[in-house]
């Protein structure tokens, strides 16, 4: 079979040399190449990690082995910075609808304020929200960068980057108000960003050691943990159950009052709760029951060991149900309200004691049992 070409300068055809067949399957391989370069180059994303994590296996040394992990800094801007913006309490505010605007948990909230009570907000109080999600964490004897990331489920990397000072003199962000403009100046005065470094702010190749013993006391940033949820249980106020499961009216508070009997202003260190005689009394919270006795003031009483320094008494029952030593939930019927000891009628004295000390029970008690 024979090729042809048209000349420019002549009007019959004449053969043509024949193209090599290797040359072009060159052509075209080189062609689709360039193009398939062109086109999944551009979709493709380099692997950009923050931090590389390498083992290094140290000597043996009298049995004793461990491994030591350390980090190494290979990319830059890997990490937003972490700072706080200021926002005043408005009415009507509550802790989980700021957090809802601001796209984080509550925890973090909670934990950079220091709130003792979600429902202790008070209108113009000042809040700090983070620009990461996380909590607050101090650290105990022995603590590492590792043990704290792995004890909290989060990353590693993310907790170094954040938690290790910088030496950049770069200034922080600044901080901003959102309600009230005219406290920027003051905002900027009184409330420091935190001392942490962004990822912008590392020096290349930095490197530490993951399981290096932190200084106790040091205050840490933990992005992504969470409160545990017994905390957050008792920071909202839903902590304890109400002791009484069926229809109740609180006929005196926790505080100052009339005493009852003689009319002198004395101080009530719990809540009276009216029923009838006989209405079953649960324990507020799971626990041991510590003591179970009687006394002129409370007559058929127990008291209830919980976790961390936390008791309740039961007074004025009619009948004591469990026994000292018995393990409780709070679920378990633990006696029958009555009138025993100083009493004006039957009704339930109900105390809680922290470290000794008696609160303010409506600051722990879930709020849809309290009428």
């Amino acid at each position: 079979m024979s090729v042809y070409c048209r000349s420019s300068k002549q009007t019959v055809r004449e053969p043509c040399r024949p193209v090599p067949v290797g040359a072009l399957l060159l052509f075209v391989t080189l062609l689709l190449l360039a193009l398939a370069l062109a086109y999944f180059g551009a979709q493709v994303e380099p692997l950009t990690p923050a931090l590389t994590l390498t083992e290094q296996e140290p000597r043996q040394a009298s049995g004793y082995v461990s491994s030591l992990l350390r980090a190494r800094i290979v990319q830059e801007d890997a990490e937003p910075a972490l700072y706080y913006t200021v926002y005043e309490v408005r009415e009507g505010d509550v802790v989980g609808r700021i957090a809802q605007r601001y796209d984080i948990s509550q925890d973090a909230i909670i934990s950079l304020n220091k709130l003792r009570s979600t429902r202790a907000l008070q209108v113009g109080q000042l809040l700090k929200i983070p620009s990461v999600d996380g909590i607050l964490y101090t650290v105990k004897n022995g603590d590492t960068f590792s043990s704290i990331a792995a004890a909290h489920q989060i990353s590693l990397e993310r907790l170094v980057l954040l938690n290790t000072p910088s030496s950049s003199k770069e200034s922080p962000p600044s901080v901003r108000t959102l309600v009230s403009p005219f406290y920027n100046s003051a905002a900027r005065e009184s409330c420091v960003p935190f001392p942490f470094s962004s990822a912008k702010q590392w020096r290349e190749n930095t490197s530490f050691d993951a399981v290096q013993p932190l200084q106790p006391a040091r205050v840490l940033f933990l992005p992504g943990a969470h409160l545990s949820a017994r905390a957050l249980q008792e920071i909202n106020g839903d902590l304890f159950r109400a002791p009484l499961r069926s229809r109740y009216y609180v006929s005196s508070r926790y505080g100052w009052r009339s005493d009852p009997f003689t009319g002198a202003r004395s101080f009530h260190n719990g809540l009276d709760m009216v029923s009838r005689r006989g209405t079953p009394v649960y324990s507020a919270l799971g626990g041991i029951v510590r003591t179970v006795g009687y006394s002129a003031v409370y007559g058929n009483y127990l008291i209830v060991g919980h976790h961390a320094g936390y008791q309740t008494l039961y007074g004025h029952l009619q009948t004591v149900l469990v026994s000292a030593g018995t393990r409780v939930t709070s679920a378990t019927k633990i006696g029958l309200l009555g009138k025993t000891g100083r009493s004006t009628g039957p009704h339930l004295h109900f105390t809680i004691y922290k470290n000794g000390s008696a609160i303010n029970p409506t600051s722990l008690l879930r709020m849809r049992t309290l009428p």
